[in-house]
């Protein structure tokens, strides 16, 4: 295996740990995928309320729904959506507001960047080795 296909491997292990996802679901394949489903039908909608109640002005909100994606990154073991989520969540507390918008770019990014992982494990049937 080429070192680009290590590095893309090493990412890919970054965005989504699927062996982490499903012990976190007790092993049960149903369950984690579940869940993945969920993250991925529910996540759009939670990123949109999320811009609004950022623009809005309505930290408590936001703060909120940051700290429910945080903890959906958390339970699928999306690492990048956990970080940003909680960066975001971070800021708001420590009233740097202005560095929302550059926050939710990067939330989106994550977020982006684990959608077809999490895709590709709803469709598997099979636990990983």
């Amino acid at each position: 295996m080429s070192s680009e296909q290590n590095s893309s491997r090493s990412n890919d292990q970054i965005v989504f740990q699927q062996a982490t996802a499903l012990a976190r679901a007790g092993d049960d394949l149903e369950i984690a995928q579940t869940v993945a489903r969920m993250f991925l039908e529910y996540g759009p909608e939670w990123l949109e309320q999320l811009r609004q109640a950022s623009a809005d002005a309505d930290w408590q909100t936001t703060q909120r729904l940051a700290h429910m994606i945080k903890g959906s990154g958390d339970n699928l073991d999306c690492q990048e959506v956990r970080q940003a989520a909680w960066s975001m969540e971070s800021a708001i507390q420590s009233g740097e507001h202005d560095a929302i918008e550059t926050m939710l770019s990067e939330l989106n990014r994550a977020i982006e960047r684990c959608r077809p992982h999490l895709i590709a494990f709803c469709e598997s049937d099979e636990n990983p080795s």
